[in-house]
């Protein structure tokens, strides 16, 4: 598992350091984690590594199962235009000491439930320039409160952060007691976020 993920990272980071090398640059454009993945996997069954029956049975498929929904769920609020009317109501609801609180729990809401690089900050970033001209609010401030507070609150165990660490739990009891943690962290970490935005650290 860690040699795949190597095998896909390192190519990447050295492309950063080396970025006239062609076999980098190559190797970085093709490499696909999924595709690795699948092709360790069948060599870990080939070599006989381990029972792919036991393998299988640690997967976490109920925290799939969630997360898959969920960011259908979003992608489908997102498609029906949920974003332009919140957009709207940004330019004539807020005001320009209410609306950084407000789109930090937009944010940090969001980031609840899915994943803040894929889609919190695809999904706000564009209603930024909007806000921005409505409230007369830097939008390198607007850009900092959404990457900040979804950043913030991206552990919960519904968004891509915390399941990639509950994925990582193979004990059944352990997972069901970091499962109620991070429900709980989220929270703490959105309200200290608007703290240090009230203090003016976040601007």
């Amino acid at each position: 598992m860690f040699g795949a993920i190597g095998f896909v990272i390192i190519p990447s980071t050295l492309a950063s350091f080396i970025p006239h090398s062609t076999i980098l640059a190559l190797l970085k454009a093709k490499l696909d984690i999924s595709f690795v993945s699948i092709f360790a996997a069948l060599l870990a069954i080939f070599f006989k590594v381990g029972s792919e029956k036991e393998a299988l049975k640690q997967v976490p498929w109920n925290t799939i199962i969630l997360i898959s929904g969920i960011s259908m769920l979003i992608s489908v609020a997102v498609e029906a235009g949920s974003i332009d009317l919140l957009a709207h109501w940004f330019s004539t609801r807020t005001s320009t000491a209410s609306a950084p609180i407000i789109l930090s729990l937009v944010a940090g809401t969001m980031s609840f439930f899915a994943s803040t690089l894929g889609v919190v900050m695809p999904t706000l970033y564009p209603i930024v320039e909007g806000v921005a001209n409505a409230t007369g609010l830097a939008p390198t401030t607007l850009f900092s409160i959404i990457t900040i507070s979804g950043s913030f609150v991206g552990i919960s165990p519904f968004s891509s952060g915390g399941a990639l660490t509950l994925t990582g739990v193979t004990d059944e009891e352990t997972r069901d007691k970091l499962f109620k943690q991070l429900l709980i962290i989220p929270f703490v970490s959105l309200a200290l976020a608007i703290v240090l935005l009230l203090c003016g650290v976040i601007r």
